[in-house]
């Protein structure tokens, strides 16, 4: 095998000289796949027997611990995801990416509700979505929100439905102006499902 010196010597810093019959020649597959680089430097590494950095996530180390600035982690960092940050069954107030219409005609920026479940598109669309699209979908109260959408999640039972003021300026003025009305929509009004099979 050779050595992380021979490989950043002729590829290059920019990888110009990456070529595929240099590539192929090193073991690398073709077409090349994302993090290609980063894997044939560890098996270089890994053959030399040159220990391999390894960061912690979720965990803050001093630079100094070790030779290579990190510390091998006491436990194993535990993933966000082992559990459900965002519950069935309690209240959320989710900012929305973009303004969206209402079954009153008013356009909205947030919405407030019970979450009813996060579900996938198949369950929402009755259709897999690929990788470019969103494939997951919040039903909280008579609406479903795409993920792609929701910028904030604050979980509160409550919010205030008075309409919200502005700052505005007008030939040298500062003036405040209020809202018509909220433009924070209520998706438990109705009562309704967000869609069949999703419980009431």
């Amino acid at each position: 095998m050779i050595s992380r010196a021979e490989i950043e010597e002729k590829i290059g810093p920019n990888g110009k000289g990456a070529t595929r019959e240099l590539l192929t020649s090193w073991g690398v597959p073709w077409p090349l796949t994302r993090g290609w680089k980063k894997r044939l430097l560890a098996a270089a590494d890994e053959a030399s027997g040159v220990p391999t950095p390894r960061p912690t996530p979720h965990a803050l180390v001093d630079l100094g611990d070790t030779e290579w600035g990190h510390q091998p982690p006491t436990e194993p960092a535990k993933s966000i995801h082992s559990e459900k940050i965002m519950k069935t069954g309690e209240k959320y107030l989710l900012t929305t990416n973009d303004w969206f219409f209402a079954s009153d005609g008013e356009c909205y920026r947030a919405v407030h509700g019970t979450v009813r479940g996060i579900v996938d598109s198949e369950d929402v669309l009755g259709i897999k979505a690929n990788r470019n699209s969103s494939n997951w979908y919040v039903a909280i109260g008579d609406m479903i929100v795409a993920g792609c959408q929701i910028h904030y999640a604050v979980r509160t039972d409550t919010f205030d439905a008075t309409p919200g003021k502005a700052e505005l300026d007008h030939h040298g003025e500062r003036r405040i102006a209020c809202n018509a009305i909220t433009r924070i929509y209520d998706a438990d009004a109705s009562a309704l499902a967000p869609f069949t099979g999703a419980p009431a």
